[in-house]
């Protein structure tokens, strides 16, 4: 969900995309797609917390930031309650994200 390069990618098309290929499936799979996206999210953040020193802010990694945004942008377009994401990431961590 991250450019290597220059090139801008159209991310909306991107969501729409998955959004369509989800809708094919049972339920289940969208609520397992988003399991699996926030558990990334949530072990990225344990890491930074980790290895963050005790005077610095621990912040996001640009892929968890990208994540999160593509998981807000497919509630969105496939009309799902954001609220799914609280059953993986606490909403006070999301809360605490810049930009978000």
């Amino acid at each position: 969900l991250v450019s290597k390069e220059d090139v801008s990618l159209d991310g909306w098309s991107i969501v729409a995309g998955v959004s369509t290929v989800l809708k094919q499936f049972n339920a289940s799979y969208t609520k397992t797609v988003f399991a699996l996206l926030c558990q990334y999210v949530t072990c990225t953040l344990s890491n930074q917390l980790v290895t963050a020193r005790a005077e610095d802010l621990p912040r996001i990694s640009k892929q968890a930031q990208n994540v999160l945004i593509f998981m807000r942008q497919l509630c969105s377009i496939a009309s799902l309650e954001s609220t799914i994401l609280f059953d993986h990431i606490p909403q006070h961590l999301l809360e605490m994200i810049p930009h978000f």
